[in-house]
């Protein structure tokens, strides 16, 4: 079972050169042990080769990730 709820996906900008595009872009997100919402900037390399993505490296707010896994602190 998948431990993220996707709720907003945006691809918002693309710069392409030869056989390399980048995308970038930002979700909104549902941890679900949590609870906790968050927001994820990313950009995504995709090299393509013969009409076909051959290769796709990912980057992205991992600090994001990793806030909205912890519990919230109780309010005192």
């Amino acid at each position: 079972e998948a431990t993220i709820e996707f709720l907003k996906f945006e691809p918002r900008d693309y710069v392409a050169e030869g056989d390399k595009v980048v995308a970038f872009g930002r979700n909104y997100d549902r941890m679900k042990s949590t609870n906790r919402f968050f927001d994820n900037e990313w950009a995504c390399l995709f090299v393509v080769r013969d009409g076909k993505i051959a290769k796709v490296r990912m980057y992205e707010d991992t600090a994001a990730f990793v806030i909205a896994q912890e519990p919230q602190a109780a309010k005192e």
